[in-house]
This record gives structure tokens, C-alpha cells and sequence, in this order.
């Protein structure tokens, strides 16, 4: 670090450190790399508003959370019976927790502070290609901005179990939680929960910035934990999934034709019916298409959500998940936290980023999308509209086998955001 401030708790006067301290600002000011410089190690963070600024909301915000206390029941919605059974098989990666389409290596900062720190070390290892093989796919850290501490209780509530979703996601091999040290959400927070989970904390990897001696001895650990689990971890067999092992997340950001309403109506139900899952998003404008809820649901009055934001599904089947904002990546986040292969998004003319873990498909049909914006889609439902669930079965099974990579992916345009929620504040 650039200024050991527990100097004055050793004995050292404030007045040595406040004169230390001009003097190094002045040498910065005059071309001086800080140490975070010299580490190559940046963060720069935009501030997000409150969304509460209306007389009475925070009342109204108060009284949305209570009733919406029953989310998270985890029993799917009844589902129709396919009108017209699809078949779909595709090529896998066989685990404990069922067909996958990858297994990676991911780092999950614990903090806003330990973000960019998380995104060095999986830099380094993707470079070092420390344990690639069939069994780890890739490296990833999810950057984000929260979990360094929190005035109300609420923020910490949604961003805790969003975390723990990705590292405990079926297409994780390996997870190592990495904190800066004095975050409100530490490794031993984030411990305590995984274990009223049940999980097994073995099975992860434990890392400090602080207490490992700074981010250099930081980056070492998560560096060799890596390498010895992929010396030690068992080769995963290529299996066969299908539509009864496959989980998808849906969601629409642009209105969307009832013919691309059916088909996915069409794709939703059959994976119901075939034991699979679906997680749809409870804001956006799948729900608020009569050709959407008429085709897949049993009850189309039922729309209410079965799981909390970044909510784990137990059963499998057809679920809402709860989503506090309308923002696209925030969404998204959710979405893949619940632990879904792949997310699905009908996006229009206007495309949304991708995820840095969970693949996002995104498509439209051609009357929907510009001549010049089509490239820049993974999928264009043209045709006869009776062949477009299939058409997204064979995009997905390209992707499964590695024979795809989505377009945001291709483009480095990636974003993770954790929601807030309504009433949350993050500091």
C-alpha cells in the first residue's frame, strides 16, 4: 500500500504522517507510480442513485418487500402439456450436479474491493493457462460494486446469496471467494452462510488481500490453490443432455411478436414437461404477452414470482423469478445466479451485454431487427415460424459443444451489475 495509517496505533506521530502523506501526494502529483500503478491495479466505480426520492416511496418500497415475503417458495408453475413434443439432445459436460456445458475456474470477490484484484488473478491464470484442459474451460471473476458495507442490511441481503449462487453454479468446477479484509461481507461472513446452506467448505478456495500479505501475495495463493486442484480433480466424461437436463432463463427486453411469443411458449413447456428448467423474469415483456403466458401456462392468471432475485431452484420446471428493477444486466445477473446454462434474450432492435459466466443468446425476428444490426445477433428467426423453437434448440446445441461463441462474448461487451433492489443503499 501507499500509507500504512496503523503506523499511529505503533506510536508513530500524526503529524510524521500527515507531513509523510503531502509529501508523497506531491511526489504522485509530479509523476510518482503508486503502488496500486505499479501493481497494475485500478478500479473506477460510478455511483448509482437511490431510486427512493418520491415523498411517501420509501413507505410504498417498505410495503412492496413485506408482501412480497412468500417469494422464494421454489414450487415451479403448473404448466400445459406441449402441443407439439420437441426432441433435443446435445454434447455435455458430465458432473455430480448433471450435464453442463462447461466447467470453469471462478473467483468471486466478496467485496467492491476485492473486485479488481479477483479480475488481475483470473487475467493471470487464463494467461498462464494454469490447469486448461477438458475439466476447466476458462477463468472468470465476477467484478462488481457491493459488499463493502451497507447502511441498511438490504443491499447485503440480495448481494450475499446472488454471490454464493455463482459459486455454487453447476458450470463451477472450482470457486475460490477472495476478500480485501475489511469488507462487511468477508470470507468468514460468506463461510458461515455457505454452511447454513450445507455446504462444504473444502471444496473451496479461501483468499485475503490483507491477511495474505498484499495483492502480490494474494494473487500467489489463488494462483496455487488453482493449480493444485487441477492436478488432483478427476477428468469429467462428455455426456449427452437433454431437454430434461437442460436450464434456460428468459427474458424479453424489447415487446415481441406473438409468433416469437409461441415459440418460446412452445420451447417453455416442453422443457417443463420433459423435467427440465425454465426461469422467466419477472420484469421485462415476456409476461405481458397474452401469446407468452396463454402457451406456457396452466393457470395464466398465476403469475406470480417462485423465486427471490438470484433465488436457487430446488424442483425443476417453469419459474418467475422476482426482479426489483427493469435494468437488463441486473436481470441477467439474477437470472444466472438461480443456475441456469444459458440465458435466452428476445432483445429487438436494441441488444443488451452479455455475462461473463452464463452464455447469453440474444435474437429477435427479422421484421424486428435492422439489415445492419442482424450481425450482431446470435440468432434471426425468419421463416416459417413453426421451425424457430428448433432453430434456438440447434444455436444452443452449438453452444453446448463449443462450436458457437455468443456475439457479446466475441465483442468483450460484458457486464455484471448485483441489483439493489428497491430500498437497498451500498456504500
Amino acid at each position: 500500500m501507499d500509507v500504512n495509517a496503523g503506523a499511529y496505533l505503533d506510536g508513530v506521530a500524526m503529524d510524521d504522517l500527515g507531513e509523510a502523506l503531502v509529501d508523497l501526494t506531491l511526489r504522485v502529483a509530479a509523476g510518482e507510480r503508486t503502488a496500486g500503478e505499479r501493481a497494475g491495479h485500478a478500479q473506477v466505480q460510478i455511483w448509482r442513485n437511490w431510486r427512493q426520492g418520491v415523498e411517501g416511496e420509501i413507505e410504498r418500497g417498505r410495503d412492496r418487500e413485506k408482501g412480497r415475503q412468500g417469494e422464494g417458495e421454489g414450487m415451479p408453475l403448473a404448466t400445459k402439456a406441449p402441443a407439439q413434443p420437441l426432441e433435443f439432445v446435445y454434447e455435455a459436460i458430465g458432473t455430480p450436479k448433471g450435464p453442463v456445458f462447461e466447467q470453469v475456474g471462478l473467483i468471486v470477490p466478496t467485496s467492491l474491493c476485492a473486485a479488481q484484484v479477483a479480475h488481475m488473478a483470473a487475467s493471470r491464470l487464463n494467461r498462464k493457462q494454469v490447469g486448461i484442459g477438458p475439466g476447466r474451460t476458462r477463468y472468470v471473476a465476477l467484478v462488481h460494486t457491493e459488499g463493502c458495507t451497507d447502511s441498511t442490511g438490504e443491499a447485503i441481503a440480495i448481494s450475499t446469496p446472488t454471490l454464493l449462487g455463482y459459486a455454487t453454479h453447476p458450470a463451477v468446477g472450482r470457486c475460490l471467494l477472495l476478500e480485501h479484509g475489511c469488507e462487511v461481507s468477508h470470507n468468514d461472513y460468506m463461510q458461515q452462510r455457505l454452511l447454513e446452506q450445507g455446504g462444504d467448505l473444502q471444496a473451496f478456495g479461501w483468499a485475503s488481500v490483507q491477511l495474505d500479505g498484499g495483492i502480490v501475495s494474494a494473487l500467489d495463493k489463488v494462483e496455487a490453490w488453482f493449480a493444485a486442484t487441477a492436478a488432483t480433480d478427476a477428468t469429467p466424461l462428455p455426456v449427452r443432455g437433454t431437454l430434461a437436463s437442460l436450464r434456460i432463463g428468459l427474458l424479453a427486453t424489447a415487446p415481441l411478436p406473438a409468433r416469437a411469443a409461441r415459440a418460446l411458449a412452445k420451447l417453455a413447456a416442453n422443457l417443463a414437461a420433459a423435467g427440465g428448467s425454465v426461469v422467466v423474469a419477472e420484469s421485462g415483456y415476456l409476461l405481458h404477452t397474452p401469446a407468452f403466458v396463454d402457451g406456457v401456462l396452466a393457470d395464466p392468471g398465476a403469475l406470480w414470482p417462485t423465486l427471490p432475485y438470484a433465488g436457487r431452484f430446488s424442483l425443476p420446471g417453469l419459474h418467475i423469478m422476482a426482479t426489483p428493477t427493469d435494468h437488463p444486466v441486473e436481470i441477467i445477473t439474477g437470472l444466472g445466479a438461480t443456475g441456469v446454462d444459458v440465458v435466452l434474450a428476445y432483445v429487438g432492435a436494441h441488444p443488451v451485454q452479455g455475462h461473463p459466466l452464463v452464455p447469453v443468446l440474444e435474437f429477435a425476428t427479422a421484421a424486428d431487427c435492422p439489415p445492419d444490426l442482424a450481425p450482431e445477433l446470435d440468432l434471426l428467426l425468419d421463416g416459417n415460424a413453426e421451425t424457430w423453437p428448433a432453430q434456438i434448440l440447434a444455436r444452443l446445441g452449438d453452444l453446448a459443444a463449443h462450436r458457437y461463441i455468443p456475439k457479446r462474448v466475441s465483442m468483450g461487451n460484458i457486464d455484471f451489475q448485483i441489483t439493489r433492489g428497491a430500498m437497498g443503499i451500498s456504500l
